[in-house]
């Protein structure tokens, strides 16, 4: 059995090298079918798209490059690759929208994603439906600033996400719907989380909305079942219809700056049996709404006199 560091090594080697535009069956500047049997592949630089199933259930194929021209990904190009536990992105053409298909690496073992250093951000439904190993982490790059909607939809194994730098400004509808994410620090450069963006993660357990955010859509963290842990830092978002419905809240801080609750903003939230929570001292008015259809909040305290609506 390979060490890890001799694993890393022919890794390396293989991205050294494009593997022969002969392995590959093409249509232009698409590849059709891939025909060779290396464990390791580097897409060419001829290639601009990868086509439907052109890996589809290859079980010798370990790790992928991307070669730096790929523009598009389609439908299944790697579904049921069992053996595929590293994916790395040489490009960053991908198109923003439209440029993946569907269940691209549904079927597959990824536990190791690299994307290129200078990404700026990641496409829509890349990895959506994507086979990752159980635990598995994503590093986002420094200069990442939107994560695509449905990026990482049910890409269920998904225990950790980092951001390695603080240029991070929209997370899209649905991009982390369903992954097994325990917790997550956003950057403080955050402005929107997108409807049903963390729709049911069930392992998520607490959250801290940073400051800039101004934009938190609907269902956003719907069913998250074990968040019991809720930081507000943010004065100036919206909030849209049910974020925090069927969570089980316990713990609520919200900011002391805090002067208006926003329309809709614990609207059919999920909270545990007995949970209290304080209005801050600056708050004049609670939006319509904001504590709609609530079973279990047991007590308000307001914290200042100055609520006028």
């Amino acid at each position: 059995e390979e060490t890890s560091a001799e694993l890393e090594f022919e890794l390396m080697a293989a991205r050294a090298y494009e593997t022969p535009e002969s392995d590959f069956s093409w249509n232009g500047t698409t590849i059709i079918k891939y025909n060779g049997t290396a464990k390791n592949v580097v897409i060419p630089e001829k290639a601009y798209t990868i086509g439907s199933q052109a890996f589809f259930g290859n079980k010798t194929i370990e790790s992928v490059t991307i070669g730096k021209n790929v523009m598009q990904i389609d439908a299944r190009a790697f579904s049921d690759c069992s053996n595929l536990h590293t994916v790395r992105f040489e490009t960053v053409k991908i198109k923003r929208e439209g440029g993946c298909g569907f269940q691209i690496f549904d079927g597959c073992n990824i536990g190791k994603v690299e994307f290129a250093e200078n990404t700026t951000y990641i496409p829509a439904g890349l990895f959506r439906w994507a086979g990752f190993q159980n635990g598995a982490k994503i590093t986002i790059p420094q200069k990442v600033t939107s994560i695509g909607s449905e990026a990482f939809y049910y890409t269920k194994y998904l225990s950790m996400v980092s951001f390695e730098g603080n240029n991070l400004v929209e997370i899209g509808n649905s991009a982390f719907w369903g992954t097994a994410i325990k917790s997550i620090h956003f950057p403080e450069s955050l402005k929107t989380i997108g409807g049903a963006a963390f729709f049911e993660c069930k392992n998520l357990e607490k959250i801290e909305i940073p400051k800039n955010v101004t934009v938190v859509g609907e269902k956003a963290f719907y069913n998250c079942s074990a968040l019991s842990t809720l930081k507000i830092r943010t004065v100036k978002a919206n909030y849209g219809y049910g974020v925090f419905a069927d969570c089980n809240l316990s713990k609520i801080e919200l900011p002391e700056d805090l002067t208006n609750i926003p329309n809709s903003m614990f609207s059919s939230a999920g909270f545990q049996g007995g949970t209290e929570i304080t209005i801050p001292a600056n708050v004049t008015s609670i939006g319509n709404y904001a504590f709609y259809d609530i079973g279990n909040l047991c007590k308000v305290t307001f914290a200042g006199d100055k609520v006028t609506q």
